[in-house]
């Protein structure tokens, strides 16, 4: 594959310039899609840079720069999330990106938390009474 020509080492100060002032770009938290737009890159060319496979000179100074941007947007996301400035749900989504995850706990526990094993089912059919009585 031919080297993109575009990357030079300005890209990751404009990585942190964007971590840092995302809200001056107009964005709400930072991204990866939004750190495209303000460098006019494609999104598979920024994950291109970052692929040792394709870029070992500078996947690895690039890939920490990509990183931050999603470090700090997990972060962004906690905070207002916690604070109720975003909406929940979205908020809720966006942190399953970053490993969050809603669990629900089906233990039975008994009067001291024990976890109760259950041992048999029962079902009794009845007959339902007549309604015209």
């Amino acid at each position: 594959m031919p080297r993109d020509t575009s990357y030079t080492t300005d890209v990751i100060d404009q990585a942190k310039d964007y971590v840092e002032n995302f809200k001056d770009y107009g964005h709400a938290m930072p991204s990866v899609v939004g750190f495209c737009k303000v460098i006019g890159r494609s999104r598979s060319t920024l994950y291109n840079w970052a692929d040792p496979t394709m870029y070992p000179d500078i996947a690895e100074e690039f890939g920490d720069s990509l990183e931050m941007i999603k470090e700090v947007q997990e972060l962004v996301l906690f905070n207002h999330g916690l604070k109720g400035d975003y909406n929940s749900t979205i908020v809720k989504l966006a942190l399953a990106k970053h490993g969050y995850h809603d669990k629900q706990d089906n233990t039975l526990s008994g009067p001291n938390g024990d976890p109760v094993e259950i041992t048999a089912i029962e079902r009794t059919i009845v007959k339902a009474p007549d309604s015209d009585g």
